[in-house]
């Protein structure tokens, strides 16, 4: 980054800091307040910063306090988190850096027994977060570093209670086959299809 992006990155943080400072208030009103500013000032103000310089404030100043929200206790922190993840997926110039922070916190939620999450609705965001943007444009050699937390996520996930989140984890299985070679897959297809084979005679499916 040149003299005149750096620039131009001192006075978008300068300009959004405060906003960031709100993901860790305590106040849970001040946490929705400042996801809500974030996603409006990030991805819909037409005065943003080039796209060089939003994928490196999202990274470096943005996305470390957002994906400790991802265990806020509050739902709606938690919703708005995982909406501003999913649209920085779908609009960063690259997404793929944001796999080694999210990936590990998304296993911590849904992706190990007993199941962190508590929220049905929440649980099947995730799901989506990682079948939509996320899967589909980052690089299937940075999904490969993850890979584990990828398959952790599914396989527990094939074993929810709520219908709509098989649904969509067997979509994203697809999704997965799909966008990652299948060198990279095969060590844990065994392990996938035995969640999967089960569900195929979900009444729900």
């Amino acid at each position: 980054m040149g003299d005149a992006g750096a620039d131009e990155r001192t006075q978008f943080v300068a300009g959004i800091q405060r906003d960031i400072n709100c993901l860790t208030d305590n106040d849970r009103s001040t946490r929705k307040r400042g996801l809500t500013k974030l996603s409006q000032r990030l991805f819909v103000d037409p005065t943003n910063p080039s796209p060089e310089v939003l994928q490196d404030v999202f990274i470096r100043n943005i996305l470390p306090p957002l994906v400790r929200l991802l265990g806020d206790t509050v739902e709606k922190c938690r919703e708005l988190s995982i909406e501003l993840l999913s649209t920085a997926a779908e609009k960063l110039s690259d997404p793929s850096p944001l796999l080694s922070q999210v990936l590990p916190a998304m296993a911590a939620r849904i992706g190990n027994l007993p199941i962190v999450e508590t929220s049905e609705e929440i649980r099947l965001q995730l799901v989506k977060l990682l079948g939509g943007a996320l899967m589909k444009r980052c690089q299937a050699s940075s999904l490969n570093t993850v890979m584990r937390e990828i398959m952790a996520v599914l396989v527990h996930s094939c074993n929810d209670a709520f219908h709509e989140i098989i649904k969509s984890t067997s979509a994203t299985a697809v999704v997965l086959t799909q966008y990652v070679p299948k060198e990279m897959l095969e060590e844990h297809t065994g392990t996938l299809l035995k969640a999967l084979v089960p569900n195929l005679s979900h009444r729900h499916s």
